[in-house]
């Protein structure tokens, strides 16, 4: 039961007193995971977990343990320290993949294979493979290997036996775990709001065996097979072997057009998207790589992830005008009866060029009930007649009367 601390913990934290906004918090941390980016380190997770725990004790998320690190350890997991799971660079604008266009242009050949794909909007898992026989499927963890996810995948009738990997000691592919959209607003919506937290909900222990067959599993990467294939030939095999794999497209592109062609794979692919039969899942953006995989895995390294790939957000289907930064200082302007505050935020660039770093804070009741001072994390939608508007962690407008 919530009490007067647990509001004013809530309040401090910047959820306003509301436990759903530390749920919905915590669900966006775990996709960030499993995206590859972790935002908090693990103490602060921690302590968030903690505190709903005592806020909403009831919570599927608590139910779940979602990302929860497999306590085995084994030889087959040596392929995640070869290869791990790496992190794709997101950008919103074409100007931002400048380090992608400058890695092509380094490689010196006159032409580059590039591969395009759905970045969809589920969570990344592993199938591992000994000689050919299914061995277990694992989560993506937090910080390790992840929770072993084998009843699942099996029930979402994943291949058991796959004689194109049965020479290798070891095979593990890589994929998302997903939900089509016409069986979650079919079986689901009622329940959960997203499909993301379905998809959460189907990969939790607790699911029962009679729910998991709504599960998709959704591949795109083999690793360990010593075959030469490209990402592209990969996604092949992976579809003749008899699992769903992800819709790709490669073109061979002049080393002067990479960027023309990174806007014709937008152009492709948000066409594409409106095809329910090529593609029946939530989409997050078009992951773009380098498909020769000798050249996309001796990339060097963009910060935290891979020169070699990218993971655009624009385009009619994926442009984002919801952001979020980082208070700098705050500002009081006056007007005709009392001072209005202002943000003074860390720099955003927009994806049509413009820099948005004034955020309006309205009244200092919204921002004391948003926690919103120094130093402060700061959502914001731009764009439209409003320009910059204030909003809460999930998107929604925070209005002067808040």
């Amino acid at each position: 039961m919530i009490n007067r601390e647990h509001v004013a913990m809530l309040e401090q934290l910047g959820f306003g007193g509301d436990a759903n906004e530390l749920e919905c918090y915590i669900e966006d941390l775990n996709s960030a995971m499993e995206n590859g980016a972790v935002e908090v380190e693990n103490n602060e997770y921690d302590a968030y977990i903690a505190l709903l725990k005592e806020v909403k004790p009831d919570s599927y998320l608590l139910k779940q343990n979602w990302g929860e690190d497999s306590a085995e350890t084994d030889g087959v997991d040596g392929l995640l320290e070869v290869v791990p799971m790496r992190s794709i660079t997101t950008i919103t604008s074409l100007d931002e993949a400048q380090y992608f266009i400058d890695y092509c242009r380094s490689i010196g050949l006159p032409n580059i294979p590039i591969n395009g794909s759905f970045k969809l909007n589920g969570h990344g898992i592993r199938l591992v493979y000994e000689h050919g026989s299914f061995k277990y499927a694992r989560t993506r963890g937090r910080t390790g290997k992840g929770r072993d996810i084998s009843r699942h995948v099996k029930l979402a009738g994943v291949p058991l036996y796959v004689d194109e990997f049965s020479g290798a000691e070891c095979i593990e592919v890589r994929a998302e775990a997903v939900i089509k959209a016409v069986d979650f607003d079919a079986h689901f919506s009622n329940e959960y709001k997203h499909k993301l937290s379905c998809i959460t909900h189907l990969l939790a222990d607790s699911t029962p065996d009679s729910e998991l067959k709504y599960l998709d599993i959704c591949c795109y990467r083999i690793i360990g097979l010593d075959a030469g294939l490209s990402l592209s030939e990969e996604i092949s095999l992976l579809g003749a072997c008899g699992f769903t794999v992800v819709h790709n497209k490669t073109f061979s592109v002049p080393i002067g057009k990479v960027r023309d062609a990174l806007q014709l794979f937008i152009n492709y692919f948000t066409e594409v998207s409106e095809n329910s039969e090529v593609i029946p899942y939530d989409t997050d953006g078009v992951v773009v790589a380098i498909d020769d995989s000798e050249l996309f895995y001796n990339a060097p390294p963009n910060k935290n992830s891979s020169s070699a790939n990218v993971a655009i957000k624009m385009g009619t289907k994926w442009a984002t005008n919801f952001f979020e930064s980082t208070i700098e200082s705050i500002t009081w302007t006056p007007n005709k009866e009392f001072y209005t505050p202002k943000a003074n935020i860390k720099p955003v660039k927009m994806p049509n060029g413009a820099t948005v770093s004034v955020v309006p804070l309205y009244n200092a009741g919204v921002m004391n009930n948003y926690n919103l001072v120094s130093g402060s994390r700061v959502h914001f939608r731009f764009g439209g007649e409003t320009g910059v508007t204030l909003c809460d962690i999930n998107g929604n407008s925070v209005t002067k009367r808040t």
